[in-house]
């Protein structure tokens, strides 16, 4: 545990995207495999929507990929209707796709004996990103649930149900004085907020980080993927990193913490943009280099679906190919897996 400490933290960061987080699973499954379970192997998992129910599996659960593959099976029936009439005529009569009721019943089912956040403790830490109602002009800005917050006493199933309470598909959930929507419309992919978030922690300490996860849910390529090249990666993507010779060495972990805050308010929030968060999030690193992050611990994986998969979409069909195409994503980066960090 000495030598993790030294080395930093293993932050693993998951998109958003509904029934696809399938997919994200079937990746996981191969981490799993090659590095032990990843409660014990990540320090810090983070989530968005979907990915947030990954991320509390993980870290308040203990659920290994198989059990969490298995919750998903019997939630994506329970809570998504398949029918297009009777989501209309929901639409009409309540305003949202999809039954609200049925998916707090699915949380606290799953979730409602975890406690709240702060009774999670941070080994490992848990974060869900949810987007908060500001005012009716500025629209809403991010709300981390965090296990590090030790006054953050929501229940973890209701950050859960503010992550996953998608436009007009579920009614937005509401914390006293504060309404809240998926955390999809401002960070979809939740990586930039946890690095804000960490920094934020304690600006004069801030952590190092030995390796930075950040897994999409898949998408669907605009043109037929390359046959890749051994050890080409074409669908990973490891940041270059920079040389020794050009790094600012002279800079310290405060001034790198102020930097960031600059940084970090010029850019918007992407929302549903996750390769917009990507660009960013390569932008922000090289900022933090070499004190806090270097850009070759920083791993961005995106499966590749054949078609585009709804995130409501319970059909059949649509789960067994995002199984399939996340297996088999995972399969072809094999290779970069192995060679992360986190041991």
């Amino acid at each position: 545990m000495a030598s993790r400490e030294k080395d930093g933290l293993r932050v693993l960061c998951l998109d958003g995207g509904g029934v696809k987080g399938l997919a994200t699973l079937q990746v996981l499954k191969k981490l799993e495999e090659i590095h032990g379970p990843l409660h014990e192997i990540f320090d810090v998992i983070a989530g968005t929507s979907t990915g947030s129910l990954i991320a509390a599996g993980i870290a308040a659960r203990r659920l290994s990929c198989a059990d969490m593959e298995a919750m998903y099976e019997a939630l994506i029936p329970a809570v998504f209707t398949t029918g297009f009439a009777s989501k209309l005529a929901r639409a009409v009569d309540k305003g949202e796709f999809q039954d609200s009721t049925a998916v707090e019943a699915a949380l606290q089912n799953e979730f409602g004996e975890c406690g709240s956040l702060a009774s999670l403790g941070t080994k490992p830490a848990l974060l869900v990103i949810a987007s908060k109602r500001t005012d009716e002009d500025s629209g809403y800005a991010p709300r981390v649930f965090s296990s590090y917050d030790k006054a953050c006493d929501v229940p973890v199933w209701q950050a859960l149900r503010c992550s996953t309470a998608a436009n007009f598909y579920f009614q937005p959930f509401q914390i006293g004085d504060t309404h809240y929507r998926d955390g999809g419309l401002v960070a979809n992919n939740p990586t930039k907020e946890v690095l804000r978030l960490l920094l934020d922690r304690d600006a004069a300490a801030t952590p190092k980080i030995a390796a930075l996860v950040s897994l999409g849910t898949g998408s669907v390529a605009a043109e037929p993927a390359p046959q890749p090249a051994p050890r080409s990666r074409p669908r990973c993507t490891f940041v270059a990193t920079a040389s020794e010779a050009t790094a600012d060495w002279s800079r310290t972990t405060s001034e790198h913490a102020r930097a960031l805050a600059v940084a970090a308010s010029s850019l918007p929030y992407p929302g549903l943009d996750v390769d917009a968060t990507h660009q960013d999030v390569i932008h922000l690193i090289s900022v933090l280099h070499p004190t806090i992050i270097a850009p070759s611990r920083y791993i961005r994986l995106q499966p590749r679906l054949d078609f585009t998969v709804k995130l409501d979409d319970a059909s059949r069909a649509a789960l067994d190919h995002l199984i399939q195409a996340g297996a088999t994503f995972a399969d072809e980066v094999l290779e970069d897996l192995e060679d992360i960090p986190l041991s």
